[in-house]
């Protein structure tokens, strides 16, 4: 079966929908449900989300989606790559119990704060560390940042310094300082630091602008679990139908992407104002290519997270406490993932 935009026969669409759970009662109106989406940034790994927008997908797994890039995000985005998101998708909402965003965020959360809220990672739209680190034009070794200062920001960039240090044997701020707060590229232009970890759209910028990556992380598959569906655990008691229609939606987006190019680019155009082809390439090769068909919650990422952030607080977890992989499972055990390739 073909998703949206290809034509089968009535019989065959009231048949994948009743597999996968989508209509209840053939002749019935499916009751549509509403859901607000958090924290939607410009980043390849998250075009899923704004392709199922797009082309339908939501409405048609009976889902109406409230989908917004929040103002500080729009406004980094323009910061770095010199591009103004599409305004009209640009609001700030209030935080919902669905994000979408890296698990490796909440296992920290909770792995240090004990009264941190409880979430589950749904599904893992990245499998991999692969963030590149940048540095000085004179530094050609990774070596040469021994003693040197490297910059980072976030979560999901404070996770891939402390890999960075470990696989090079490195102890934090003994053989090289950690300065937080840098994710832009003139703040190693000007000395703030010596290195910077840098996200897919940085590293696309800066190879613009002439600066060679230093080291890309991808090269050691180490497995992390990032940009995919994350839930507050107490919201999807109540609402598992609605979790297992956005699932849907989100495996269908990915099915749509990886054997049509041009349904990935309308939406970067749309949404993120996106039209330099290099750029365009960039973010589908980085965005589609490496998600995985079937995206379970990673459950090695979530292993190596811990194992990053060791604490006696994290050590009362186990990883199954950190994600449900029972949505993805059910539509795949069903064969409902395949049928969307055949």
């Amino acid at each position: 079966m073909r998703i949206v935009g290809r034509k089968q026969g009535a019989i065959s669409l009231l048949l994948a929908a009743l597999v996968a759970g989508g209509t209840r009662v053939p002749g019935r109106a499916q009751d549509v449900l509403p859901l607000r989406l958090s924290i939607v940034t410009p980043v390849p790994s998250k075009l899923i989300v704004w392709v199922a927008a797009n082309e339908g997908l939501y409405r048609k797994n009976g889902l109406q989606v409230e989908i917004y890039t929040p103002p500080n995000s729009a406004a980094n985005f323009k910061k770095v790559t010199g591009i103004e998101v599409s305004p009209q998708y640009v609001r700030q909402t209030p935080l919902s119990p669905v994000t979408i965003g890296g698990g490796t965020p909440g296992i920290i959360r909770r792995g240090t704060d004990a009264q941190a809220r409880k979430t589950r990672i749904i599904t893992s739209g990245d499998n991999m560390a692969n963030w590149a680190i940048l540095a000085r034009q004179d530094i050609t070794r990774p070596e040469q940042l021994q003693g040197k200062r490297l910059g980072h920001s976030d979560n999901i960039s404070d996770f891939h310094a402390r890999l960075f240090l470990k696989m090079m044997g490195w102890t934090p701020n003994r053989d090289i300082s950690l300065v937080p707060g840098v994710e832009h590229l003139d703040q190693l232009m000007d000395g703030t630091v010596d290195a910077l970890v840098a996200n897919d759209t940085l590293t696309f910028m800066a190879r613009s602008q002439g600066y060679r990556p230093l080291f890309d992380m991808g090269v050691w598959k180490v497995p992390m679990t990032i940009s995919g569906i994350t839930v507050d655990e107490d919201w999807l008691q109540g609402n598992r139908e609605t979790m297992r229609r956005l699932v849907k939606s989100y495996v269908e987006a990915i099915a749509l992407m990886k054997q049509d190019k041009q349904a990935a680019v309308r939406a970067m155009v749309k949404y993120w104002n996106i039209t330099d082809p290099k750029m365009q390439d960039w973010f589908y090769e980085r965005g589609v290519t490496l998600v995985p068909r079937k995206p379970y919650p990673n459950v090695e990422g979530v292993k190596k997270t811990m194992e990053l952030y060791d604490t006696p607080e994290m050590r009362n977890h186990t990883p199954e406490d950190f994600y449900d992989d029972s949505f993805v499972r059910e539509i795949d055990q069903n064969g409902y993932i395949d049928s969307l390739y055949r």
